[in-house]
């Protein structure tokens, strides 16, 4: 059985009453107890049936958690994963028979519950963080690179980028596309690091660029805010439409643009199959109702290549080369009218190339293949590349 490798705390109360039990397995294994004015959480983490010991982990829980909990809506690693704790180990009459004071980073991590799991089995998805269950918009990236003591600024990094990018694009209402300025920014609470959580409290309005902008588009701004809601709500409408469609070729143009102009907005906070984390959860609360998506690596990977068909195209792409990467067998080019492009050669191709005295940096070329247009450099997948001699 499972006890703190420390030195217990001097004895409290000689008894646990629970107030509320909440999951009961022969005896009350989560619950809710009172120590004076306090109220606590108790998960039974450990057990020794020959000695007839219980050891739970307990932690003060707030109104707002009790609620959660109750509902079986936030999991008990949400209340338990963090912060200030105590391990209390019980006989199985609950007489207190030792106490420890621990911060939950020094709880193995098969000790704490699990991620996803609260007290009512049957749903289908359980958020970890009250902020998932609160905020305008949550997103909580998981896998194994993304917990604990794996976790990497960097990685905090592109993930910040990433959701304020594609919520930059995704949130802005089409008529306001041409805007050259932020019209929006976003508020954000404290990122929850035992597997990354952020979430967005509210959307603050940019008031004098928004003013130019009604200007313009002669737009109110109360429907200007009503639009980010609106705009929001289609965003887990857009990913439920996408699940039931292979590709975007067969559908009108007007819808395909739209949903090409969707898919490169939220395409960066996507697992992927390389990517440092395996699967995010997108959630927000309207006040009467939770919605959320899980969107898994296998998902993930599944909108990728929707979206690369679409933007795809047989194209010649003319320029001059800037960069030669031998190692990954790219190289860049920069057209005549100054968008940069990488093109990717097949290894026996480019081998061929390395030893062509014109395949310099400052070269003229042609390449033709399938370019993807991307947000920042295009890509080529390249079939022929023609080197200029003259």
């Amino acid at each position: 059985m499972w006890r703190p490798n420390s030195f217990p705390m001097a004895a409290g109360p000689a008894g646990i009453e629970p107030t509320q039990v909440l999951y009961r397995y022969d005896v009350p294994r989560v619950f809710l107890a009172r120590e004076g004015l306090t109220e606590l959480l108790f998960y039974n983490c450990d057990e020794d049936e020959d000695n007839e010991r219980l050891v739970f982990l307990a932690k003060v829980i707030s109104p707002k958690e009790r609620e959660f909990v109750s509902k079986g809506e936030l999991s008990l690693r949400g209340v338990l994963g963090h912060g200030n704790l105590f391990a209390v180990e019980l006989d199985f009459s609950f007489s207190r028979k030792a106490s420890w004071l621990l911060n939950a980073e020094d709880v193995p991590d098969e000790i704490l519950p699990k991620f996803g799991v609260g007290i009512d089995y049957k749903k289908d998805w359980v958020a970890d963080s009250i902020d998932q269950l609160e905020c305008f918009l949550a997103f909580r990236f998981s896998g194994q690179q993304v917990q604990g003591e794996n976790f990497s600024l960097k990685q905090l990094r592109d993930r910040v980028s990433g959701v304020y990018e594609s919520l930059k694009m995704a949130l802005l209402p089409p008529e306001a596309q041409g805007s050259r300025k932020n019209l929006f920014d976003f508020r954000v609470r404290e990122p929850a690091l035992g597997s990354l959580v952020l979430s967005i409290e509210e959307v603050d309005i940019d008031g004098a660029a928004l003013a130019k902008h009604l200007k313009v588009s002669n737009q109110k701004q109360p429907e200007f805010r009503s639009d980010l809601l609106d705009r929001r709500g289609e965003i887990f409408n857009f990913f439920d439409w996408l699940e039931k469609i292979q590709t975007l070729q067969s559908i009108d143009a007007k819808e395909r643009g739209a949903a090409i102009r969707m898919l490169q907005s939220l395409i960066d906070i996507l697992p992927a199959e390389k990517s440092d984390f395996g699967k995010v959860d997108i959630s927000f609360s309207n006040g009467t109702k939770i919605h959320h998506r899980t969107i898994t690596r296998t998902e993930g990977q599944r909108i990728r290549t929707i979206y690369n068909d679409a933007i795809t195209r047989s194209e010649d792409v003319a320029g001059r080369i800037t960069i030669i990467n031998a190692r990954s067998s790219k190289f860049t080019i920069i057209t005549d009218w100054g968008r940069q492009i990488t093109a990717q050669v097949a290894v026996d191709e480019f081998n061929k190339l390395k030893k062509n005295s014109l395949f310099t940096t400052g070269a003229s070329v042609v390449v033709s293949g399938d370019l993807q247009r991307r947000k920042q450099r295009d890509l080529i997948q390249a079939k022929t590349v023609e080197l200029d001699s003259s």
